[in-house]
């Protein structure tokens, strides 16, 4: 529509300065005869323009069917200025008396549709130079876009390996002494057995905890069996009760079957841990509420863990506990899982939602659901 408009102005212009030239040079001034004047200059025009538009000589065919064009442009040019000087002129402006010599008509007419024809020329090279122009500018914006993105996104892989390389090299450097300290543990735990029953277990629990830190148990996917962190947080609530003397007021509830379900290590003990640093767990109105539920039909694993919040002065925190898991997740299970924190006055509360994968990185069969209640 915006190229239609400045095409209706040129002509409106063209108009305006062609019956001035006329009406300032001839006496015998007609508008009707300058407008059909005008108007076999635009069909010269246009006509001109639609033949180079559609001129092509790759074959035989196409060169017959340019030249068809030009030659059916010539006639009804031809057949228009016949009619018109022959048939309507007289009527619409008899006081000007044109020569109608055929000889002189025909290269008059030849004059006119060549001058239209070489505007018509121009103008479709112009618009080509302009159109190419343009695409050419916009493959090189196109181009700076593209190289740009490649640049970030070489920048964020970078990152990435460098992300990854300082966590590996964080977890070796903290196997030194985690080693040391689980020989020391059985060493205390051998001692402790005849002097307290109580000792000897919170020594023995935190040296299974030290153990499955320890042990490499993934698969070739980074996945552990859900079973052995389900046994993980078992043993970390134990340690937990033993320490605060068996008032933690803890319920940990296990729905469905998690044979051969793997899932990545030591992200569900992440949110437990939150709540014993920050939580308050002494309240046996509000205990602590960890429930872990397999949906074999819904193929989902979900992890709630609800506690109230501590009074007064809180332990500082860094938040990077939890920064840590939401990238593993994000690494492992890209958009496939769900990490939600609600954070109220009283309460605090994080659910995880992940698919049911097994060893192979495929969905878990049906199974038979049963149901643990760990309740301290």
């Amino acid at each position: 529509m915006k190229n239609i408009n400045k095409h209706i102005l040129f002509w409106i212009c063209y108009a305006v300065y062609f019956c001035s030239l006329d009406w300032l040079n001839f006496e015998n001034f007609n508008l009707l005869d300058e407008l059909a004047y005008i108007l076999i200059h635009i069909w010269i025009f246009y006509s001109a323009y639609w033949f180079l538009k559609n001129f092509s000589y790759s074959t035989g065919l196409a060169t017959l069917r340019s030249v068809s064009r030009l030659l059916l442009s010539l006639g009804v040019f031809a057949l228009l200025g016949y009619l018109y000087y022959y048939h309507f002129h007289p009527y619409v402006n008899p006081k000007q008396v044109r020569n109608l010599d055929y000889r002189f008509r025909i290269i008059d007419g030849l004059i006119w549709y060549n001058q239209f024809f070489f505007y018509a020329l121009g103008y479709y090279y112009a618009q080509r130079f302009i159109r190419r122009e343009r695409d050419l500018r916009l493959a090189e914006e196109e181009k700076k876009k593209l190289l740009e993105e490649k640049l970030a996104l070489e920048q964020a892989n970078h990152k990435m390996e460098k992300e990854k390389i300082l966590t590996e090299f964080a977890y070796l450097r903290a196997q030194i002494n985690p080693h040391f300290l689980h020989n020391t543990l059985n060493f205390f735990y051998a001692k402790s057995l005849h002097c307290s029953q109580e000792l000897s277990e919170g020594i023995l629990t935190l040296s299974n905890v030290m153990r499955y830190s320890l042990q490499n148990e993934e698969d070739g996917n980074g996945l552990v069996l859900l079973s052995k962190e389900t046994e993980h947080l078992q043993n970390l609530i134990r340690i937990n009760q033993l320490r605060y003397n068996n008032k933690l007021q803890i319920v940990f509830t296990v729905n469905g079957d998690a044979t051969d379900v793997r899932i990545i290590p030591l992200v569900l003990i992440t949110l437990v841990e939150n709540s014993f640093k920050h939580g308050e767990l002494s309240d046996s109105r509000h205990p602590l509420a960890i429930r872990l539920n397999i949906d074999q039909e819904k193929k989902l694993i979900a992890f709630h863990v609800h506690n109230k919040k501590k009074k007064g002065p809180k332990e500082l925190s860094n938040g990077i506990g939890l920064d840590n898991t939401r990238r593993r997740l994000e690494w492992v299970y890209k958009d496939n899982y769900r990490f939600h924190i609600r954070d109220e006055e009283d309460f605090y509360t994080t659910e995880l939602i992940l698919p049911v994968l097994t060893a192979s990185g495929n969905t878990a069969g049906s199974g038979n659901d049963q149901k643990i209640i760990y309740y301290a």
